[in-house]
């Protein structure tokens, strides 16, 4: 086991495999595309890599993409082309919108069944406590990110309630802000909180 990570933006387009003492243990350079805005991870359970290019602060960009990897390419070269999937979300009509509508940042993917899950990080003003929910095809045959659902985060402002990261396993999906993970089970598409773990206070 090892772990999978990436530099925000501003930097180079390489992904590092670290051991759990920290150690890089492999670098592998992303050859074909940039960093805009490379954000989350996630896996599928196929041995493919999926890197979100959809950090979108200021809420126009038109060039998102998800990029898509082989484990075992990355794992074995130095530099590797990606897949490259371009979206864009289906109920965004302005680039940028008004502040009210600021709901097109995306820190957070996860993969299941055959699916891109994109979780927002809301930066309206006012701030509304909302993460929206899209689902986008991981083949890259369909370029929509659909809305799905939305998840009450919390109403404390974006230091507290924006969200950074997910992941899903077994009916639960993780949820992380800045100052805690949120539980969530699923089921049918449908996401209850279960519970949350305070891990700072700001």
């Amino acid at each position: 086991s090892m772990l999978v990570a990436l530099n925000d933006s501003g930097n180079e387009r390489r992904i590092y495999f670290l051991d759990f003492g920290g150690t890089i243990l492999h670098t592998t350079f992303v050859s074909n595309t940039q960093n805009h805005d490379w954000e989350d991870l996630t896996c599928d359970t196929r041995g493919n890599l999926y890197i979100a290019d959809c950090g979108n602060n200021l809420n126009k960009r038109t060039n998102l993409q998800i990029l898509k990897i082989s484990l075992s390419d990355a794992l074995k070269q130095d530099s590797v082309a990606a897949f490259v999937m371009p979206f864009h979300y289906n109920n965004q009509v302005y680039f940028p919108p008004a502040e009210d509508q600021l709901e097109f940042d995306c820190e957070a993917v996860f993969w299941k069944n055959d699916s891109i899950y994109l979780l927002t990080k809301s930066r309206s003003n006012p701030w509304k406590g909302i993460a929206s929910l899209y689902v986008l095809p991981d083949h890259g045959k369909e370029n929509t990110a659909y809305k799905i659902n939305e998840l009450a985060i919390g109403n404390d402002g974006w230091f507290n309630d924006a969200v950074t990261s997910a992941d899903y396993h077994a009916d639960t999906l993780v949820v992380l802000t800045y100052n805690r993970m949120l539980f969530y089970s699923e089921k049918n598409g449908n996401y209850h909180l279960v519970n949350s773990y305070v891990f700072s206070e700001r």
